[in-house]
């Protein structure tokens, strides 16, 4: 990162894009405070460098909302995950992986906020997606049904959550 930014200055794309990538390495070795400034930063120069709808800003909103998830900061990750989602639908398609996965950690947001009914509803679109995409057997769409499962169960919806949690042992 030290080298491109000294190379080609603080808003160089290829700069922009090695801070997102040392920010994703970071939030993968659950480095949360470290990679979310990192995330913030490549966030803002994609944003800057190339709009609100390009593939890299998108691609930052969706880490940056998984990594202030983790943290339990979820009304601001609801946020970016909700653009990273409209992003990833508008750039991606309904069916690409980017896009489930946004609209799975949207999802799993609005259920640790409460937010059962409306969780619900993008957990299955999720598992759906997930499922016509990857097929019933692809650990992302195994996770979908899990997560669906446990959101059912905590709306007291047992048989329903009963089904979906069977399904993904």
């Amino acid at each position: 990162m030290e080298g491109s930014r000294a190379a080609l200055g603080e808003q160089h794309l290829d700069t922009v894009m090695s801070v997102h990538d040392l920010g994703v390495c970071l939030l993968q070795q659950d480095k949360c405070a470290e990679a979310e400034v990192l995330l913030r930063k490549a966030m803002e120069g994609s944003r800057a460098a190339l709009g609100e709808q390009h593939l890299y800003t998108v691609a930052s909103a969706h880490e940056l909302g998984v990594c202030l998830l983790k943290q339990d900061k979820c009304a601001e990750a609801e946020v970016l995950l909700h653009k990273a989602m409209e992003g990833s639908r508008a750039v991606w398609g309904e069916q690409h992986l980017d896009t489930v996965k946004s609209v799975h950690e949207l999802g799993v947001c609005l259920f640790k906020q409460d937010k059962c009914v409306e969780a619900e509803v993008l957990l299955r679109k999720a598992m759906e997606s997930s499922r016509a995409a990857l097929g019933d057997q692809h650990l992302y769409t195994v996770k979908s049904v899990h997560d669906l499962g446990v959101c059912l169960s905590h709306q007291h919806k047992y048989a329903d959550a009963e089904a979906k949690l069977r399904e993904a042992v």
